[in-house]
C-alpha cells in the first residue's frame, strides 16, 4: 500500500480471466466496475446516439441499464436500477438523463484514480494496454465501452475468425456496440436452428444489427422499469 492509501491495480487486472469470468457480481464488484468504465483521460470525448451527440469526460461513462444488468450478469433490470439510485442517493454517482442514454459521473473521481498514481494513467500506447497479441492497435484501445469477449460470448457462436471479429469490433463507435448488446440476446434466441446464425465475423461485416427485422428488441414486460 502506498503512503496515500492507494492499493495499486493494474488496468490489465480487468482482462485477467478471473475478471472475466462469467458470474454474477457483486454489489462491490459491480461498484468497481463502474469506477473501471469511467473516462479516466482529462480530454472530452462523445459519441452520436440516436441522432444526439453525448459528451463525456474525466470520471464519467455513458450507460444504459440494459447495459449493465448484461454486463453484471444481473436476474433483472429493476435490481440494476436500485442499485444505482442506491449509489446516487449516497453521493457515489450522479446521473444525468440524455435523450438516449445516461451519463454517470463518479463522484470524488480523483478520490480513486488520483492523477499522481500512474497505475490507472500509463502512458503505454494503445497496443500494448491490453496486451493483444495481434498487435492490432485497434484491438488494443483503453477507451472500449464494451470489451469484445462479451459481445463473443453473447453471440455463442464462436466459429471463425475470432481475430477478425475481434478488430471489427473495436472498430465500431460506442453507441453501436451498446445498441448490439442490447439487441443481442433476441437476436441469437430468434435462431432455432444454430446453423442458420451467421459467423460473428460475418454478422458484423455485414452490419446485420442495422436490420431492424432481425434485430428486433425483445418485447417489453408489463410493470418492469424502464431503460435510460
Amino acid at each position: 500500500m502506498s503512503d496515500d492509501g492507494y492499493i495499486t491495480l493494474h488496468r490489465k487486472f480487468f482482462d485477467h480471466a478471473f475478471w472475466k469470468e462469467r458470474r454474477e457480481f457483486s454489489k462491490a464488484e459491480a461498484w468497481i466496475d463502474l469506477i473501471e468504465q469511467a473516462r479516466w483521460k482529462d480530454s472530452t470525448t462523445s459519441t452520436m446516439i440516436n441522432g444526439e451527440i453525448i459528451r463525456w469526460g474525466r470520471g464519467q461513462l455513458i450507460a444504459s441499464i440494459r447495459f449493465l444488468q448484461h454486463r453484471w450478469n444481473w436476474k433483472s433490470t429493476k435490481k440494476v436500477h436500485r442499485f444505482v439510485q442506491l449509489l446516487s442517493e449516497n453521493d457515489m454517482i450522479r446521473l444525468e438523463k440524455e435523450t438516449a442514454t445516461t451519463r454517470i459521473t463518479i463522484c470524488k473521481y480523483d478520490t480513486y484514480q488520483h492523477v499522481g498514481n500512474t497505475t490507472g494513467n500509463t502512458k503505454e500506447t494503445p497496443g500494448k494496454h491490453r496486451g493483444n497479441k495481434t498487435g492490432i492497435t485497434e484491438n488494443n484501445r483503453e477507451d472500449i465501452n464494451i470489451a469484445f469477449s462479451d459481445f463473443w460470448d453473447a453471440y455463442g457462436k464462436k466459429v471463425g475468425s475470432k481475430i477478425k471479429a475481434e478488430s471489427k469490433w473495436n472498430k465500431l463507435n460506442d453507441s453501436e456496440r451498446e445498441y448490439i448488446m442490447e439487441r443481442l440476446p433476441g437476436y441469437v434466441s430468434s435462431f432455432s436452428d444454430k446453423k442458420y446464425q451467421p459467423h460473428p465475423e460475418t454478422f458484423l461485416n455485414q452490419r446485420r444489427w442495422e436490420s431492424e427485422d432481425e434485430m428486433k428488441p425483445r418485447p417489453k414486460i408489463e410493470g418492469a422499469q424502464p431503460t435510460w
